[in-house]
């Protein structure tokens, strides 16, 4: 059976505010145990994302948003769940966190807070100062489980749209079109 994936959006249904993220080219650590001191190669590596990743067997759509988020940015957002969507027979999954604008920037803030650590435990293992996955976190306890993501802002999805919309072209974000669709104000 083909993977099934899993996509998290985070976002503001006032005023259409969803946290996008910008993908490492390389990662450097990934739960539980894994740690690549010259990097892997990451898909989607220097383009925009959603957190997200495979879904595991017998796992919801709102279970497998809530741990790559966790994974990706190392927070808990199960609080905030909202609703799951799917897209060619499940094969594209996303699981909705609505939020308020302001715990949408508090919840940005501590996500670069565990980028930014993770960004150095990356250094110190291609420096070969970490050399095992439970130094990363005795050193940088802050740093999310994997080392996925670089940076993270927040995007209006109505004033963006037309960005948005390009990314139809791009095959490692076409998917994202649809997905971020279901949060778009009609009225924009």
């Amino acid at each position: 059976m083909a993977n099934r994936y899993v996509y998290t959006v985070l976002y503001n249904a006032a005023n259409g505010d969803f946290l996008l993220a910008n993908k490492n080219v390389r990662g450097y650590f990934f739960a539980p145990s894994s740690v690549y001191p010259d990097g892997r190669l990451l898909n989607g590596g220097g383009k925009p994302a959603l957190p997200g990743g495979a879904l595991t067997t017998g796992e919801s759509v709102k279970d497998g948003a809530v741990r790559e988020f966790r994974e990706e940015t190392g927070l808990n957002i199960s609080a905030y769940y909202t609703e799951a969507q799917s897209w060619q027979n499940g094969l594209y999954n996303a699981g909705y966190f609505r939020v308020t604008a302001q715990q949408l920037t508090s919840l940005r803030t501590s996500v670069e807070t565990a980028l930014s650590q993770g960004h150095l435990a990356a250094r110190d293992i291609y420096d070969r100062r970490i050399t095992r996955y439970p130094e990363i976190h005795q050193r940088y306890p802050q740093a999310a489980p994997d080392h996925e993501l670089n940076t993270v802002e927040i995007w209006n999805v109505n004033t963006r749209w037309s960005t948005i919309q390009e990314w139809s072209n791009d095959q490692d974000l076409s998917w994202f079109v649809n997905i971020l669709r279901h949060i778009k104000s009609p009225m924009s």
